[in-house]
């Protein structure tokens, strides 16, 4: 707080007036006040923008797992199904040389399906 000291010599000694004077506003304290606003707006448009980012790339996280999991079932689940033809083919009479080709097919795809799995995990980066 600015202060105005009078010193004031008299007969009967020297007095010493202290009289606070009213703060004077620094024509700076505006501008600060508008960068420290302006900084604030920015502040909260970038955590708006970055809450909309994070929930467009968890609903993309969310989709390519439901996918993913879809993508699994029928890969792992094709071979799965040739088998069962097969086994109920050779049931209804089929001879092993009919289902020879169907037989071999379930076996490649199955080796396939092996090796994309080990791939993957070959290939997706530690958490």
């Amino acid at each position: 707080m600015p202060l105005e000291v009078d010193v004031i010599e008299g007969r009967d000694g020297v007095t010493i007036r202290v009289t606070p004077l009213p703060a004077v506003p620094d024509p700076r304290t505006g501008e600060l006040v508008r960068a420290v606003q302006n900084l604030q707006n920015r502040i909260e448009q970038m955590s708006g923008t970055m809450q909309t980012v994070i929930d467009t790339l968890s609903a993309s996280v969310a989709k390519l797992t439901t996918v993913e999991a879809s993508v699994q079932a029928f890969v792992e689940g094709v071979p799965a199904l040739i088998k069962d033809a097969v086994d109920k083919a050779l049931a209804a009479g089929a001879t092993p040389a009919q289902m020879a080709a169907l037989t071999e097919l379930t076996t490649a795809l199955t080796a396939k399906v092996d090796e994309l799995a080990t791939n993957v995990v070959a290939n997706t980066p530690a958490a």
